[in-house]
């Protein structure tokens, strides 16, 4: 007895585990007098179900009861008083740690121990127990469990059946199958099983034959006649080879799963095609736990079988061998072989003899040290084949190895148009809806879930198990929480049922199995490289996680990491999220790769486009398309960090990073956390605001724009710091927005006064384009294209193509607005493809518009709504909402010159409304302008010209759309009446304010 331990705890701790409720046959507690049935009830349920929550136990067992909770108190302490501890309570939930011989059962079965666990079978679960006032809910319960522990036992006795059917004893195994058909309380047999017991029944000479007739005559199902058809039938379907199962489970008694094999043609082709030409004796089908190798594998030993492309197939299951240097011992024993195990390989080679041998390994990675017999085995047997599975090669030279990766998966998602019809072609669809529906016979695949099965296929990559595991979720939750569920965690990708192997009924356990393998340094390696989000190249791991190119190439061999072939390594998703975890229990470790992770991304940022050559800022913007997911981490980093310095190279690269991708929403969220993250370094507050100012600006927010842009040129005035230029720029462009082009100059100009103090060449550049497109607007052309030339020679000669690109798209503009068409498109063309060649994709809009334009003047209004559209597309990615809403308006041109006036009419009311909500008034003039064009197309041609007065009499009004607009009503003038442009009034002799014809014009718009 334990020293200092309470005599009477230790004999109520013991009397407690000599405890053991016996449920079969009945309903009683051994080593207990207590004999409540509903008491003992509770207790089973808890010994099977695991704990649970109280309120649930008190409702579930007391459903009709007037108080729940006080039914449980009751019963909780009669349970304490006549028999401790086998109950226990906390405030939440209730529990039991009492063995039960149902649990047992199940125990043994998984296990293996099928005669041991069948003794514990002494009838149905609680036979006889029924309580008058229990709910539907316990009663179907009890039900259900009775029926499935029937079933384990039922399956148990057939699987010793078969057993005995593989070594010839038929009348022990009619005797077992007889045994399983009558197991108290198990359901009906499955007809398709009905068959094969039949068969068996018949040629043991069961007096049960029958049953099994009577039965099967419900169901169209082909029975043989005669006991000699049933032994025949019984001879082909088990021939009496030896199949290795060694000693590692004697629960797998055939190698083929029950349920169907779906895909993987092409990987069945490829593998059969290599073990025909027989150049490489050994393939190892090579891949993470879960992904799939032992179904191929099993599936390629059944196709070869069963073309009889070899004599003899033996099929061995390693997971549970662990010492490499058993494996030959069991390898012999398995086979029925006798030899000295100093003879052992001699008495192998001479069993496979000459005979064309097909050898099946199984899960090799437990006995890796044992290859080199592998390798002397097919030396010294010319006809032998062998096929392994291994999450890690095998490094032998005779060795070809297939990579096995998830069933192939829609790429693209709903969104980008992929349908039920084509999501069916796709194998992890088709495997995950055939599991779905063996869980849930109703389940269909439909338009209201397809989405949800995409995203299970996107977050597995396709693996298998991942699949399986979560279809057979479909029963408890639909498939949305499913989603949801394997985001948080991997536990949701598990099963209860009994007879899929232990280490495939969680993905945890499928992937822990590979972790225990690993050595200490490989697991440390392992979770410290979850750190990084979205791959990372070998320098990050080893400069964050101490990473060597031994131990990166054996995670590698182990299937735990894969290398693409630009050299970026990444982890599969649910690997990834099994790692995370491993690093986020050790919080020292996971603060010091943190910190290591968010210091080396922040070395590598390059705030300044200046400093950068032209190939090295190409360079600079793959790697922030690369590492993305890496940089947001960082930068959330630096919010926790608390240094001003390294938040101030974060502020500085922020327009390099998210701006240039299109993150513009992201970006300015960043922002904003930056700022109330507060601080005392002026320069960087005044940074924030001015950054934030752009960002409210780039979302249209321009009174919030106006305010920080305002706040930050104050704050970095007294600094004499040169973003004041970044400032004053965002004020301009808020006027330019906001149809102000006059004060838009003003504010340009003094950006650019402060860019040319500093010598800040490159903010020049862009800033001399933005005073060119402001006095475009205001019909200074002349003045506008030489600031363009100017900002051209200066890009050119400090080799920016970035900024080249950008001038050569205001010259193309002024171009056609000018009437050179021609010469404005071979501009943009060019300007183009050398946007495409270096990567500058928010650019790339722009010109997609401009060209829509060109293509426009000139004629082209197919070639010019392909562009406009392409430039709706790519601004609606870039989150610009400008740009976004003038392509629609071209698009509306384009159609609109092909005679779809009511598309293009649709389209016109769709901008005019965002444009007015937000408060863009030279849209708004656009919109009108286009809807006059309309008008004009359907005879309204008193609407139209009172859409092109209010236009050309407003004063905010651009010249080229005043040129426009003129042109059109100067087409009505000379058509019609032989009268000057009037002020526009209203009848009643008031001034028409844009606002009411804003409203008038939406007011008969359809659903706008």
């Amino acid at each position: 007895m334990c020293q200092g331990m309470p005599t009477q705890f230790v004999e109520t701790f013991y009397t407690c585990f000599r405890m053991r409720l016996v449920t079969f046959g009945g309903l009683s507690l051994e080593g207990s007098s207590f004999r409540r049935n509903k008491s003992l009830l509770l207790v089973t349920y808890l010994a099977l179900e695991g704990a649970r929550d109280r309120r649930y136990i008190a409702e579930l067992f007391w459903p009709d009861a007037a108080d729940h909770m006080k039914s449980l108190t009751v019963a909780l302490a009669q349970l304490r008083k006549a028999a401790p501890n086998v109950i226990e309570a906390d405030a939440a939930r209730v529990y039991t740690r009492t063995a039960t011989d149902a649990k047992q059962l199940l125990d043994k079965l998984e296990a293996g121990e099928l005669k041991a666990g069948l003794e514990l079978y002494q009838g149905a679960f609680l036979e006889g127990i029924f309580l008058p006032k229990w709910g539907n809910e316990l009663e179907e319960w009890v039900y259900k469990t009775r029926e499935f522990l029937a079933a384990q036992v039922r399956e148990a006795w057939f699987k010793l059946a078969d057993n005995a059917l593989k070594t010839s004893h038929i009348r022990q195994a009619s005797r077992c199958a007889e045994a399983g058909l009558l197991v108290a309380g198990a359901p009906f047999v499955e007809p398709q099983r009905l068959p094969w017991l039949y068969a068996v029944l018949l040629a043991g000479e069961s007096l049960h034959v029958a049953n099994v007739l009577e039965e099967a005559q419900g169901f169209d199902v082909p029975l043989v006649k005669t006991k000699a058809e049933a032994l025949e039938q019984l001879r082909a379907s088990y021939p009496h080879e030896p199949q290795v199962r060694g000693q590692v489970r004697e629960a797998a008694t055939t190698p083929f799963r029950n349920t169907s094999f779906v895909g993987r043609d092409l990987e069945l082709t490829d593998i059969t095609n290599v073990l025909s030409r027989q150049t490489r004796p050994l393939v190892t089908l090579v891949g993470p736990g879960g992904v799939g190798k032992t179904r191929l594998a099993m599936q390629v030993a059944k196709e070869q079988r069963k073309h009889a492309l070899f004599e003899t197939i033996y099929i061995a299951f390693l997971e549970n061998l662990d010492r490499a240097d058993a494996f030959l011992s069991c390898l012999i024993e398995a086979l029925g072989l006798e030899a000295d195990p100093n003879k052992a390989l001699d008495v192998l080679v001479e069993h496979i003899g000459a005979r064309k041998t097909l050898l099946v390994f199984d899960n090799f990675e437990h006995v890796l040290d044992a290859s080199l017999l592998l390798s002397n085995l097919l030396q010294r047997c010319s006809s032998l084949t062998i096929l392994v599975t291994s999450r890690e090669r095998l490094n032998l030279e005779e060795e070809e190895v297939f990579l096995v990766q998830g069933l192939a998966y829609p790429a693209a998602s709903l969104k980008d148009g992929v349908g039920l019809e084509e999501a069916q072609r796709y194998d992890a669809v088709s495997l995950f809806v055939d599991r779905a529906k063996q869980a849930r016979p109703d389940f269909r695949l439909r338009d209201d879930n397809l989405a949800d099965v995409l995203e299970i296929c996107k977050l597995v990559e396709g693996l298998p198990l991942g699949l399986e595991l979560a279809a057979a979720s479909v029963k408890l939750m639909p498939c949305q929480d499913i989603v949801h569920e394997m985001q948080q965690s991997l536990e949701v990708l598990s099963t209860s049922l009994r007879n899929v192997p232990a280490r495939q009924r969680s993905l945890y356990a499928t992937i822990n199995s590979s972790w225990q393998q690993l050595s200490s340094k490989e697991q440390h390696l392992f979770r410290s490289l979850s750190v990084f989000r979205g791959g990372f190249k070998r320098e990050a791991a080893q400069q964050v996680a101490g990473a060597t190119l031994p131990l990166l190439a054996s995670l590698i061999d182990k299937s735990l990491l894969r290398v693409s072939p630009a050299g970026r390594y990444s982890f599969h998703p649910l690997l990834y999220q099994f790692a995370h975890a491993k690093l986020a229990a050790q919080p020292d470790e996971l603060r010091a790769v943190q910190d290591l992770h968010g210091g080396y991304f922040i070395q590598r940022l390059h705030p300044r486009e200046a400093d950068l050559t032209e190939d090295v800022l190409v360079r600079y913007l793959q790697h922030i398309d690369d590492d993305w997911d890496n940089l947001r981490k960082m930068f959330q980093w630096s919010l926790s960090r608390g240094d001003d310095d390294v938040l101030l190279r974060c502020i500085d690269a922020v327009e390099l990073c998210f701006e240039r991708r299109g993150q513009i929403t992201e970006g300015l969220e960043y922002l904003c956390q930056a700022d109330a993250r507060g601080t005392n370094n002026q320069r960087l507050q005044g940074r924030i605001w001015v950054e934030r100012a752009w960002y409210h600006f780039k979302l249209e927010q321009y009174d919030l724009s106006q305010d920080y842009a305002q706040r930050g040129i104050a704050a970095l005035q007294q600094l004499q710091d040169h973003w004041q230029s970044k400032g004053h720029n965002t004020l301009g462009c808020v006027a330019w927005d906001q149809s102000d082009f006059v004060a838009a100059k003003t504010h340009i100009e003094r950006a650019l006064e402060i860019a040319r103090q500093h010598d800040d060449l490159l903010s020049c550049i862009a800033l001399q384009n933005n005073l060119a497109a402001t006095l475009q607007q205001l019909g200074d052309y002349a003045t506008a294209v030489h600031y363009l030339q100017d900002a051209l020679l200066l890009s050119r000669r400090l080799g920016k193509l970035h900024r080249t690109v950008f001038t050569l798209s205001g010259l193309a503009v002024i171009k056609r607005l000018q009437g050179e068409p021609q010469a404005a498109r071979d501009m943009l063309l060019e300007a183009l493809e050398l946007a495409r060649s270096i990567g500058e994709h928010g650019r790339e809009a722009y010109l997609l518009f401009d060209l829509s334009e060109v293509f426009h003047d000139l004629g082209d209004y197919t070639q010019a709504e392909s562009f406009a559209d392409q430039a709706r597309e790519q601004a609606q990615t870039i989150q610009r909402l400008t740009l976004e809403r003038e392509s629609l308006l071209q698009i509306a041109r384009s159609k609109l010159k092909m005679g779809q006036v009511t598309s293009a009419q649709t389209l016109c009311y769709q901008v005019l409304a965002l444009a007015w909500q937000a408060q863009h008034v030279l849209l708004v003039l656009t919109a009108l302008c286009t809807l006059a064009e309309c008008y004009s197309k359907q005879a309204n041609v008193q609407q139209a010209r009172m859409l092109l007065r209010v236009v050309l009499h407003h004063p905010t009004a651009s010249k080229p759309l005043i040129d426009r607009a003129r042109q059109m009503y100067d087409a009505f003038y000379l058509s019609s009446e032989n009268t000057p442009i009037k002020d526009i009034k209203e009848p009643g002799g008031q001034d028409l304010s844009l606002d009411k014809v804003v409203q008038d014009v939406l007011a008969v718009a359809p659903q706008v």
